[in-house]
Parts: structure tokens; sequence; C-alpha cells
């Protein structure tokens, strides 16, 4: 039988790549856990680790007296190993672009998994926050897997990558725990697709062994002193929004909608200093032109193109684009759609209450400023 070594299932994300595929295309193995105490030369991890492996990592997989190490060599040997579970996409053009994309992730999105290290028990919202807006290099990989995701499911039609599972769906499961434990801003099509990853059996089963871990490593936390509340495990037939919550967060009722006269926001996180909301804008409704005292924003695009206004400029925002709005700078949100408008709202300062909101125009009537109705200063491209 394969024997599989692997490390903590919590935080190893290299692990989890061939352990997922695996379970899922339904291959026996038998796990061998190797506890991450340390990586130094000397520790019990690499005493059990380096006589098998000349790496000293893990994962690594033994068949007999052949040993396989690194992620993707060990995914190449299973596909030739077990040719009738087709773990690669059948087509020739497929399958060249699903191992471009898993050389892809072996060798990039360096940014992603450096400031946001997988933690499936944590619930990092407000970290994530501040990395989007501090790290463009994170917000530079988030919006390549955007496109390429985005893509990838357009062509095959879903539900994953290449319309079957496959080797690039168990690559790419490490990065949905990231968008989820850190709450990254995703368009709703990529969030959909992340769902439809945690809900898959072997990934509820690796998550649902990570939680019960119960193994806080302070040298594998870079944002907590403790763990988290304990969180339940996976029940066999979760749902995919139920995977989704039961392995970033205690399950809770969905964000409370407040309506506005040009269409609504939901509030997803907040803490003291930040606060996350996705806004909706109903079809040909823009918010008043405003400023705030008391904080700074950052916009994502989520759905729809949005016709945005920051001071002197008027520019078109689009799904997986973003801007920086200063403390103190007028803006504007419009929906020249026919089809409504997303976007994710980051917000930044000493107070973030709904009164801070000074509107010199208002399609409303609630202006404190009495400007003219003030067209959008140049034509949109929407």
């Amino acid at each position: 039988m394969l024997k599989l070594f692997i490390g903590n299932k919590n935080y190893s994300s290299w692990s989890m790549r061939p352990w997922v595929l695996l379970k899922q295309a339904g291959i026996e193995f038998e796990e061998v856990m190797l506890r991450f105490d340390s990586f130094a030369p000397g520790s019990a991890f690499r005493r059990r680790i380096d006589p098998l492996s000349p790496t000293g990592k893990v994962p690594l997989l033994q068949d007999g007296d052949l040993l396989i190490w690194d992620t993707l060599a060990i995914a190449e040997y299973l596909a030739e190993r077990f040719p009738e579970h087709g773990l690669w996409p059948r087509s020739v053009a497929a399958r060249a672009r699903a191992r471009s994309i898993c050389a892809e992730m072996h060798s990039g999105f360096g940014q992603l998994r450096s400031h946001c290290p997988m933690n499936i028990e944590a619930a990092l919202p407000g970290t994530g926050a501040l990395i989007w807006r501090d790290k463009p290099g994170v917000r530079s990989d988030v919006a390549r897997l955007v496109v390429m995701w985005q893509e990838l499911l357009r062509e095959h039609g879903g539900p994953m990558l290449f319309g079957d599972f496959s080797i690039a769906d168990a690559f790419y499961a490490p990065i949905c725990m990231r968008l989820k434990t850190y709450a990254l801003p995703v368009p709703p099509v990529i969030a959909a697709y992340v769902a439809r990853v945690c809900a898959l059996p072997g990934v509820q089963a690796w998550v649902s062994e990570a939680l019960a871990e119960d193994d806080f490593l302070a040298f594998e936390e870079p944002y907590r002193l403790q763990r988290s509340a304990a969180l339940p495990a996976l029940a066999p037939s979760a749902t995919p929004q139920q995977a989704v919550a039961a392995h970033g967060s205690s399950p809770a009722p969905a964000p409370a909608r407040s309506l506005r006269p040009w269409g609504w926001y939901e509030v997803l996180a907040e803490a003291p200093g930040y606060k996350v909301k996705r806004i909706g804008v109903a079809p040909g409704q823009r918010l008043s032109l405003q400023k705030h005292q008391h904080r700074a924003e950052h916009w994502m695009g989520l759905l729809g193109c949005a016709r945005v206004t920051v001071g002197e400029r008027s520019l078109d925002l689009l799904p997986g684009q973003h801007i920086d709005i200063a403390l103190g700078e007028v803006h504007r949100l419009a929906n020249p759609g026919k089809a409504e408008l997303q976007i994710i709202e980051l917000q930044f300062g000493s107070y973030l209450g709904e009164d801070d909101i000074f509107r010199l125009q208002d399609d409303h009537g609630r202006a404190n400023a009495g400007l003219p109705d003030l067209p959008d200063q140049a034509s949109s491209t929407c």
C-alpha cells in the first residue's frame, strides 16, 4: 500500500495537495503524520524525515522501496500509477494547461503564500483586510487567480477548473483555504468555486482532521498568540455554504442587509480601526458625491462595471480592479449598467460610523452642501 508522509494538517499546504488528491480519487494509502516541532536540524521532525527524503520536507510518497518527494512529482507519479482514475484532464490541450497552472502554483503566488500562510482553524478577516490594503503583491496574486479561474470555469463549464475534479483542483485547494481564512475579496463566481472545492469529500475530510488537531504551533502563527475556540467538524452531507463557514469561523447568520435609496450594503467584518462591506448598487443608481473626515477607503470591483469618481478623476472599475480613496478625498460610486453592481469596500480609520459622510451632492435630497446636480466628469466605457 502507498504510504504518504505529511505535516500538520492545519498548516501544511503542500501536504494537503497529494492527500486530497488521493482521498478524492479513492486511492488507498497509509498516512504518516510527522508533527512540525521545528524545521531546524536536530528537531524531532527532521530526525524522522531526513533519513527518508533528501530535501528534509513533506510531503513524501513511498511505494514499496520507491520514494517520491516534491508535490508535483508525486502528482505525476500517481497519474501514471493509476491511469484509470483520470487524475489529469483527458484532452492533450487541457492536460497541458492543467500542468502549466500546477507548475505556476508550484513556483508562483509567492506574495499570497508568504503573507497569508495556510491556517485552516483560524479566522483572520481583519488581518486579511490589512494585508489587502498594504500588500500590492497579494492583490496582484489574487487578481491573477481570478483571471485564471474565471477563464477555466468558463471554458470547461465547471464545476471544477477542468470540468471534473483533477490534480489542478487539488493543487489550488490550499489557496481556497487561504482566501477563506483571510476573507480576501473575490468575485461571486470565484467564491462559488471556492465553496465547491470546500465541499469536496476529500477536502472536507482534511479540514475536519485539521480542526481536530488542537495543536497550536507558535512558529507557524505570525498573526495569533493563541488558538481560536474549537470549531465543529464537517458532516459528510454538508452543503457548500456549510463547508465554507465551518472551517473559517463559528456558524453565523448571513450578514444583515441595510437598504438604501441606491441599493444596499452588508457589513462582512469589523473591529476597532477597520470595517469590511459589500455594497450593491441598483442599475442606473449612484451614491452621493461625498467625503469622510475620519476614514480612508479601498474599493474592489466584484460584479459589473462601476463608474468611480475620486477627486478630479473619473474611471471605470471592473471586477478584480481596485482603487484607494484617501481620507477627506471627494468620491462617488455609480452604476451606469443594466444589472446590479457589487464592490467590496474596506474602511480604515479612527471612527467608522455611518454619520461620517459629508454629502456634497445627492440624487435623493440628502446633501449637506447645496451643489447642483453633477454629471460624471467623463463618458463611461461600462
